[in-house]
């Protein structure tokens, strides 16, 4: 679990390690008010339009991908999940299976594309989350399951989207729907 501390200099972060139940809830709180601050400025002064919205939080998205794995709410083809741990410089996270040790990269994004790096072709499997900038509102998200992403023939800094994706390797993928009303239970 991660944790904050207040140093002499503000709120300084503890640790890489997966956010708490907790944790999340509060980041994807303070993701969502932030993405609606924006999106208010955006109808009272038409030069925030050029106001990008943020990054969806990667502590955030691996500890969503990580319960869900846990939860049983996302599967991997032919794996049993035992347990999920942070990966640090080797891989977001690591599994323990019944097939073995297993690493896997998360890829999230709110617009349908995504850029790939080094660790992502190396990985076993990358678990692309695709929301909705309102996915707290929705409580739903897509994730796409990629075994193996390096010997689809993908390069470090391709971009690709989610139709390309299916069109070139729909047989090779494994997309379901998630649901996210976890978030909200205390």
């Amino acid at each position: 679990m991660r944790t904050t501390r207040r140093g002499s200099g503000g709120i300084t972060a503890a640790p890489k390690g997966l956010l708490g139940d907790d944790e999340v809830r509060r980041l994807a709180h303070e993701f969502a008010q932030t993405v609606a601050f924006i999106r208010s400025r955006r109808t009272v002064e038409p030069l925030a339009i050029h106001i990008q919205y943020p990054k969806l939080p990667a502590a955030l998205t691996e500890a969503i991908v990580a319960r869900s794995l846990a939860r049983g709410a996302i599967t991997l083809p032919g794996v049993r999940v035992s347990a999920v741990a942070p990966g640090g410089a080797t891989a977001d996270l690591v599994l323990s299976t019944d097939v073995g040790e297993l690493r896997v990269e998360v890829k999230a994004t709110s617009r349908g594309w995504t850029a790939f790096n080094p660790k992502d072709l190396t990985a076993d499997f990358v678990v692309w989350l695709d929301v909705d900038l309102d996915f707290l509102s929705t409580l739903r998200a897509r994730t796409i399951v990629i075994p193996k992403l390096g010997a689809l023939g993908y390069l470090a800094a391709d971009r690709l989207t989610t139709q390309a994706l299916r069109k070139a390797h729909g047989a090779h993928i494994v997309e379901q729907d998630l649901d996210l009303d976890w978030l909200m239970r205390a």
